[in-house]
């Protein structure tokens, strides 16, 4: 599969500057986001993180990006869906910046996923800019 439209988007951290990662999702799940969150960014960020199972230890999810192509530009995309997972990754309990009694008080607790990410092997870095 190739990506050849405009207006793809991920969340990222600030804070571990990674803004250019390899997982992105749709605009219409971006207005998704912002419609059923009133268009509050903190709920925003939850609903994503919830929708696309971002683990709590893989990202602070603070920052959304966009990817834009001009139209006659294509990536490889590799299409997967979000599945339900727990909160903390099984990495979790190795990662030092992890705060072990959060990790138990959500040991059980679930993202729900089901929503559609890509996986891009490249990404153009001069076509991403944050969109807050």
């Amino acid at each position: 599969m190739f990506w050849k439209a405009r207006g793809r988007s991920t969340v990222w951290s600030f804070k571990h500057s990674n803004r250019v990662g390899s997982w992105w999702f749709t605009e219409g799940v971006l207005q998704q986001a912002l419609s059923e969150s009133g268009g509050n960014k903190t709920a925003t960020l939850h609903w994503l993180r919830d929708r696309l199972a971002v683990s709590l230890d893989w990202s602070d999810c603070d920052r959304i990006a966009q990817l834009s192509l001009h139209a006659n530009n294509a990536i490889p995309a590799i299409e997967a869906w979000g599945l339900p997972v727990r909160q903390f990754s099984p990495a979790a309990v190795s990662n030092k910046d992890v705060d072990m009694s959060e990790y138990w008080r959500r040991y059980s607790a679930m993202f729900q996923g089901q929503k559609t990410q890509y996986f891009l092997p490249f990404v153009p870095e001069s076509r991403v800019r944050e969109y807050w």
